[in-house]
């Protein structure tokens, strides 16, 4: 059986010469190239969840779990449902207050 033919131009190595002289895929590619790629990742909710941590009943959680995919939404949505009326329009001057101040701060980061 014949050796294959290796052409060395085919893979050449890349050194630091070759890196020196590259640019960005930015400034390479043309604007409508760059616009077809679609955004990696969830989008951004409106109103993010807050990561807690939470003292629950064993059987609570498991009855929860029992109930398939979707548990922690389903709970999230019980405990939104106990809070009533008054307390709702509380959580919503929270979470308003709560989107102020994430922004403010950002905002003095960014101005800083």
């Amino acid at each position: 059986m014949a050796e294959p033919v290796i052409f060395e131009d085919d893979a050449p190595e890349l050194d630091d010469a070759f890196f020196a002289e590259a640019l960005p895929a930015r400034e390479v590619m043309s604007k409508a190239t760059q616009a077809s790629f679609k955004a990696r990742g969830r989008p951004k909710s409106v109103e993010p969840k807050v990561a807690i941590s939470l003292r629950v009943d064993a059987a609570v959680v498991d009855a929860y779990k029992a109930t398939g995919a979707g548990w922690q939404t389903r709970m999230n949505e019980a405990l939104k449902a106990s809070l009533g009326r008054v307390a709702r329009k509380e959580l919503g001057a929270a979470r308003a207050k709560s989107a102020n101040s994430r922004n403010s701060g950002s905002l003095k980061k960014a101005g800083s």
